[in-house]
């Protein structure tokens, strides 16, 4: 069962999950998941690693390390991104220092 942080909720630490992660709210701290995604609203200050997929659509100020990196229109990210695929959509707002792993 996936782990939801919901909207208008605080969270301060480190958290690592077997299965997916989903952050509406926000995050100050480390999130390691086989799959993390971040909803619009949600806003994180911390380091994400997922063992699949990183979707982000809120806000990010850390590192994020995955092996596929989407992110939406929306998504506000600053920090170095670690990847074997990445995805940016038109909109998204990003200062990353990004490179392309083999996996």
């Amino acid at each position: 069962m996936p782990t939801i942080i919901l909207k208008d909720t605080t969270l301060v630490g480190n958290i690592t999950e077997k299965d997916g992660f989903t952050i509406s709210g926000i995050f100050k701290g480390n999130i390691k998941a086989e799959d993390a995604i971040l909803e619009q609203e949600s806003e994180v200050v911390g380091n994400i690693a997922a063992e699949k997929t990183a979707e982000i659509s809120g806000k990010v100020l850390g590192d994020v390390n995955a092996e596929r990196v989407v992110l939406k229109n929306t998504a506000d990210v600053k920090g170095k991104l670690s990847h074997k695929s990445l995805i940016v959509e038109e909109g998204a707002k990003i200062q990353i220092v990004s490179s392309t792993t083999k996996k």
